[in-house]
C-alpha cells in the first residue's frame, strides 16, 4: 500500500509541477471562443428585446443612482445585470463591446468553476479539465455571451453556488461559513434572476437534510438558518431600496405575477404548438403575446380597476389572480401547456422555426450525446454510495428548475444557465466511464484509473475512497 501511495504521489506531482498551467486552458479556450462568437455575431450589435431595459437602467444608475420603475413590459427588471453593465461603463463609457468582452471573461470563469466542482468530487485534475473543456465549447453558452442579456452573468453565479454546494456535501463536517456563502451567492443570483430564489431555498434545505448525519440535527438546522441569512444579506439592501423608492416592500422586483400569467394564459399555447413558417413569424406571435395581448389586458383592467393608479403589489396580484383563474378554468389545456413547456425547456436541439436546418442539426449533434452521456454518468455515480447524495441533490436541482419553468415560461434560453454547464460536467464523467482502459489512461494515471473505476462502479472496492482522496489530492 505504501508503494502504491508513493507511485501515485510521484505521478501526480509530476503532472502538478510540470503542467499546472494546463488547468487554465479550458477557461482560456472558453474566453477565446466567446470572443470569436462575439466577433461573428457583431461586437456592437444589440438585438435582444430585453437589452434596452438593461441599458437604460445602467445609464440611470450612472446618472443619478436611480432605477427605472418599469421596462417595456409591465414590471421593472431585477437589478444585478444593470449594475454589472454600469460598473463596466464606469471605465468604458457606453461601450457595448466592453460589456460583451466582460461576458466572455464570465464564460471563462464558469468553465473554471466546473473544473473546481469536478475536482472537489474526484480530486482529479485531468477529469476536471475534460469536463470544463466540454463546457468551454458549448455553443449555447457561447451564444449567450454575444448579446446584452443576463444569462452569462447568471450562469457564473449558479456555477459558483453549485461548486459551494458540492464542497459542503463532500466535507466531513458542516461548515457554517460555507453555508453562509452559499446562501449569499444564491441571493446575489436572485438579484440577477429571481427564479434563483425558490431554487436556492429548495437546494439549501435538501443539502443540509442529506448531510444531517454528519453532525447533529441541530447543526443542520442551524446551517439552514445561516444559509437563509446569507440569502437575506444579499437581497435585503435592494428590498429596502425598493421600499424607499416605491413605498412598497418588494423583495426583488414585481415580475412574478406577470410571468405566472403570461406563462399560463391560453393564448400562449400557440407559441409552443404553433407551426411558424419563419423566425419572423414566430417573433411576431411572441410580440403579440407580450405586447399587444398584454396591453389589451391592461386596458381592460384600467377600465375595471384603474390599473395605472394601483400600487405595484396590487398590479402583481391582479396578474397572479388572473393566472390562477386560467388554471382553474382550463385544467386540460394547462396540463398540455406545462408538458409542452417541459419539452421546450429540455429539447436537445434549437427551434427549427427560428434557425436554419444546418444550425438545428449542429445543435442536435452536440446536445444529444451530451444528454446521453450525462444520464449514463448520473446512473453510474448513483450506484456508488460516496456519490449518491450528490446525484440526489443534482436531480432535485434539475427537477426544481424544470418545475419552476413549467409554471412560468419554458424555453431553452431559460434552461442554459441552470442546466447546460452540468450536462457538460456529467457528460465528461460519462465519457471517461465509456472509454477503453488504454484511453482512460490519457485522463488518469494507472493508479487513479483503477481507483476511479472501483470508486464509481463497485460499492465493494477493496481500495477505500479515503485512500483515493489521499493519493490524488495535490
Amino acid at each position: 500500500m505504501g508503494k502504491l501511495f508513493y507511485i501515485g504521489r510521484k505521478n501526480i506531482m509530476h503532472f502538478g509541477n510540470k503542467q499546472k498551467w494546463i488547468i487554465i486552458l479550458p477557461s482560456l479556450l472558453g474566453f477565446l471562443l466567446a470572443l470569436v462568437s462575439i466577433f461573428i455575431v457583431g461586437v456592437n450589435k444589440v438585438s435582444f428585446p430585453d437589452a434596452p431595459d438593461y441599458l437604460i437602467a445602467s445609464n440611470s444608475i450612472l446618472k443619478d443612482f436611480s432605477y427605472p420603475p418599469q421596462g417595456f413590459l409591465p414590471f421593472f427588471r431585477p437589478p444585478l445585470y444593470s449594475f454589472f453593465i454600469s460598473l463596466i461603463w464606469l471605465v468604458f463609457q457606453d461601450s457595448i463591446a466592453a460589456v460583451k468582452i466582460a461576458q466572455a471573461i464570465l464564460h471563462g470563469l464558469t468553465c473554471w468553476f466546473i473544473y473546481k466542482t469536478v475536482f472537489e468530487i474526484f480530486k482529479n485534475k485531468k477529469l476536471g479539465i475534460l469536463c470544463s473543456l466540454i463546457c468551454a465549447v458549448n455553443p449555447l453558452l457561447l451564444f449567450h455571451t454575444t448579446e446584452i442579456q443576463s444569462e452569462t452573468l447568471h450562469t457564473l453565479l449558479i456555477a459558483v453556488a453549485v461548486f459551494l454546494m458540492t464542497k459542503i456535501l463532500y466535507q466531513d463536517k458542516i461548515s457554517f461559513p460555507l453555508a453562509l456563502t452559499l446562501g449569499f451567492v444564491f441571493g446575489v443570483a436572485a438579484l440577477c434572476r429571481p427564479s434563483a430564489l425558490p431554487i436556492g431555498i429548495i437546494i439549501i434545505f435538501t443539502l443540509f437534510i442529506l448531510i444531517a448525519k454528519k453532525d447533529s440535527l441541530k447543526s443542520s438546522l442551524l446551517a439552514v438558518i445561516i444559509a437563509a441569512s446569507g440569502v437575506l444579506i444579499a437581497i435585503l439592501p435592494w428590498t429596502f431600496y425598493n421600499k424607499a423608492t416605491t413605498g412598497e416592500w418588494i423583495l426583488i422586483n414585481d415580475a412574478g405575477g406577470y410571468a405566472f400569467w403570461v406563462g399560463n394564459v391560453p393564448e400562449s399555447l400557440g407559441f409552443y404548438e404553433g407551426s411558424f413558417s419563419s423566425a419572423r413569424e414566430r417573433m411576431d406571435y411572441s410580440n403579440y403575446i407580450y405586447l399587444i395581448f398584454t396591453q389589451q389586458k391592461i386596458n381592460e383592467w384600467e377600465t375595471e380597476y384603474g390599473y395605472s393608479k394601483l400600487s405595484l403589489k396590487e398590479r402583481e396580484n391582479l396578474w397572479q389572480k388572473e393566472a390562477i383563474e386560467n388554471l382553474k378554468d382550463n385544467p386540460r389545456l394547462t396540463l398540455k401547456l406545462w408538458l409542452l413547456k417541459c419539452w421546450f425547456f429540455w429539447r436537445p436541439y434549437l427551434y427549427p422555426e427560428a434557425y436554419s436546418l444546418k444550425i438545428v442539426l449542429a445543435s442536435a449533434i452536440f446536445l444529444v450525446p451530451l444528454y446521453l452521456l450525462a444520464i449514463y454518468s448520473l446512473v453510474r455515480l448513483y450506484q456508488e454510495s460516496r456519490h449518491t447524495k450528490f446525484v440526489i441533490v443534482m436531480i432535485i436541482y434539475f427537477i426544481s428548475v424544470t418545475g419552476l419553468h413549467m409554471l412560468i415560461i419554458g424555453m431553452i434560453r431559460y434552461r442554459v444557465p441552470y442546466i447546460d454547464p452540468y450536462l457538460s460536467m456529467f457528460a465528461g464523467i460519462g465519457l471517461v466511464f465509456l472509454l477503453p482502459a488504454k484511453f482512460q489512461g490519457f485522463f488518469l494515471t494507472k493508479e487513479n484509473q483503477d481507483l476511479f473505476s472501483n470508486s464509481l462502479g463497485n460499492k465493494h472496492s477493496k481500495i477505500s475512497n479515503e485512500m483515493f482522496i489521499r493519493q490524488t489530492d495535490f
